[in-house]
């Protein structure tokens, strides 16, 4: 079938195109404004600009290779190109490949060996490259062998999907591909991996976080404090070492290891990048006024700090970020942030269920936090390329944590050892963190908290997930803010009621009229997967007496909350305040009293307060090791307390 270029108007016949490319039958090498334009026409592409400058990048791409090669890709193709020079064939044929790439021609050639490759690519979100490297995670992702990979990455070759090129790597050249220039990552197929598909769970074993959005504009009306504070200590000398320049870091750890290196750390020590000043007197704040448990108050503390664009150890507004928006742009601010990979709750989510979970980073890793952040963002976009193409179901959580163990993405913790920060846990032999409890960590920790997905456990352990109307919004990249967020099954879901499930298990529904018991049943009991179910836990019932409280007024608590205190709590309180009461005598201890239970609360962020701690007698008064009270001294001072000491 003979092509004529159309006229103002004329009909376009996709027929020419198909078999012919371009369909220009001229002996005259294709002009690059006909390919744009074409791609305009049909309305396939962008615009004329940016599909040149595509254009452009795809005949740099070509002229790499040799002549022969592009004559046997265009035979393949069925195309002829006239005999010429090179940069006239690379110009013939980048026009006829971007054309074939537009017009989306190149999905009727694909299989699911090739879908497969394309579809591994699409997630670890690179347009360059490393064969050896695709290698290894293409058999880890498949199960495949080295032959069979080799057979497809040639075939991807030969119809012009992957464009081979050199890179030097130390004293060999490693063998790299470019994905064609006018492809688009995100037109390639979706990864496709085993996954276990639920049909349902019943209503209680269901999850979903309360919205946000009215909570912080509750925030904004007076209900928490005008101004928080986020305070972490830094080393004196923090300025003249640029290895922290930066960074986050641990004072007495900075201090440890300077007396085991005098003239300086060599770079392949390791150091702490601390968390624990998300820990502050703020959360306690919001869980006693908001009505959150303590990770979701966590949650939004670093969020509204972040947002508010304020330096360490200065007080921000609430919400200044977020004094015009609506409830929709709120949720759209705090998703991106947490794209970007700019917070550490997640670290502090692990910490909360395993004290001895450490980030570490390399001393020789300069740049600062915004490294880190960089690196823990790409690895959130592979997670999200990962969600987008899940099915509208309940998922196996475990499944999508199999997936990332097989592509080995960088911005998730696990075993490499070429990477220059590490999530590790134990002491004092330490091991890497598993990568699944990572995925854990985002699953039930930020994305769970931005309302991004919907939880189903089985007793205390995490089942599955499904995203919310929200969540599939977010995921796809979809920006209407108007689009509608009916969910379907998920509209069911609601929050648990303030009630016992049996003896020893209880529910709270968060918001501001639960949030005296919200507060005390996150420290009176332990979670129950979910945050908002907990379980009594005797060693954490006498860490609440220790700090002041009385049985008489946690029993009264719960009975004015609606929740009439069963025997089995009753019989806890009595044995446990049993213990307490023996007579103790003590002889030479160093006692440390405030006038205000908060003031004890602020040294606990601001110093080093916490590890000098042997035992609480009531909220405003503890026990210390006499021989940190010379260091406490000093760091009180410093920050601008002046306590008097009495001795006798």
């Amino acid at each position: 079938m003979k092509w004529r270029r159309p006229s103002p108007g004329g009909e376009i016949r996709l027929e020419a195109l198909r078999e012919r490319g371009c369909g220009c039958r001229s002996s005259k090498p294709c002009a690059h404004e006909v390919a744009a334009w074409l791609a305009l026409l049909l309305d396939i592409g962008p615009a004329p600009e940016e599909g040149l400058e595509d254009l452009r990048r795809l005949e740099a791409q070509l002229e790499q290779r040799t002549t022969v090669e592009l004559l046997r890709l265009a035979r393949l193709r069925g195309w002829s190109l006239p005999r010429g020079r090179k940069p006239e064939l690379a110009r013939r044929l980048a026009a006829r490949l971007f054309l074939h790439f537009r017009l989306g021609l190149w999905r009727e050639e694909l299989d699911p060996a090739l879908e497969g490759l394309l579809g591994l690519i699409r997630l670890l979100g690179d347009e360059r490259v490393d064969l050896e490297d695709l290698e290894t995670r293409w058999i880890r992702w498949t199960g495949g062998e080295r032959r069979a990979f080799r057979q497809i990455w040639n075939r991807a070759i030969r119809k012009g999907l992957l464009i081979p090129c050199a890179l030097g790597h130390e004293t060999r050249p490693r063998p790299h591909a470019h994905l064609a220039a006018a492809l688009e990552i995100s037109a390639l197929p979706a990864p496709v991996f085993p996954i276990t598909v639920y049909r349902g769970f019943p209503s209680d074993r269901i999850v979903a976080a309360p919205p946000i959005a009215p909570l912080l504009r509750e925030a904004r009306r007076g209900m928490l404090p005008q101004r928080f504070r986020i305070t972490l200590r830094v080393h004196p000398r923090a300025r003249t070492f640029p290895w922290l320049w930066g960074w986050l870091h641990d004072a007495e750890e900075v201090e440890a290891l300077l007396a085991r290196h005098p003239w300086g750390p060599p770079p392949y020590e390791w150091i702490t990048v601390p968390v624990s000043w998300l820990a502050s007197e703020t959360v306690e704040a919001m869980v006693e006024r908001i009505g959150l448990p303590w990770e979701g108050a966590a949650f939004l503390v670093e969020a509204m700090w972040r947002l508010s664009g304020t330096p360490l150890g200065e007080s921000f507004p609430a919400s200044s970020a977020m004094e015009e928006a609506d409830d929709g742009e709120i949720m759209d601010q705090l998703w991106r942030l947490w794209q970007s990979g700019a917070t550490l709750f997640e670290i502090l989510w692990l910490q909360r269920r395993d004290p001895t979970v450490r980030l570490l980073r390399s001393i020789g890793w300069v740049g600062g936090m915004e490294q880190l952040y960089y690196e823990w963002g790409l690895g959130r976009q592979i997670l999200i390329r990962l969600l987008s193409g899940l099915p509208d179901e309940w998922v196996d959580w475990t499944d999508v944590a199999r997936a990332l163990e097989a592509a080995q993405p960088p911005g998730f913790a696990g075993p490499s050892l070429d990477r220059p920060w590490r999530l590790v846990r134990g002491h004092p032999v330490q091991e890497p963190l598993p990568l699944a409890e990572h995925v854990r960590a985002y699953l039930e920790g930020s994305l769970f908290w931005l309302g991004a997905v919907a939880l189903a456990y089985e007793g205390d352990a995490l089942r599955a997930f499904r995203l919310t109307p929200r969540g599939r919004r977010w995921v796809r990249g979809e920006t209407d803010a108007d689009a509608p967020l009916s969910g379907g099954a998920l509209e069911r879901v609601s929050l648990p009621e303030t009630q016992w499930l049996d003896e020893r298990t209880w529910s709270v529904r968060p918001g501001p009229e639960s949030a005296r018991l919200l507060g005390l049943s996150s420290r009176l009991g332990r979670p129950m997967g979910s945050p908002f179910v907990f379980t009594l836990d005797e060693a954490r019932i006498e860490t609440v007496l220790r700090e002041g409280y009385r049985p008489e007024e946690i029993l009264a608590l719960f009975e004015a909350s609606g929740l009439s205190p069963t025997p089995t709590l009753r019989q806890a309180l009595q044995d446990a305040w049993a213990r307490l009461s023996r007579v103790q005598a003590f002889e030479n201890i160093t006692l440390l009293e405030t006038d205000d239970p908060l003031i004890l609360q602020e040294l606990l962020a601001a110093t080093s307060l916490g590890s000098a701690i042997l035992g609480w007698l009531a909220p405003n008064l503890v026990i210390l090791e006499e021989s940190a009270l010379e260091r406490l001294w000093k760091e009180m001072r410093d920050r601008g307390y002046y306590p008097t000491i009495v001795w006798g």
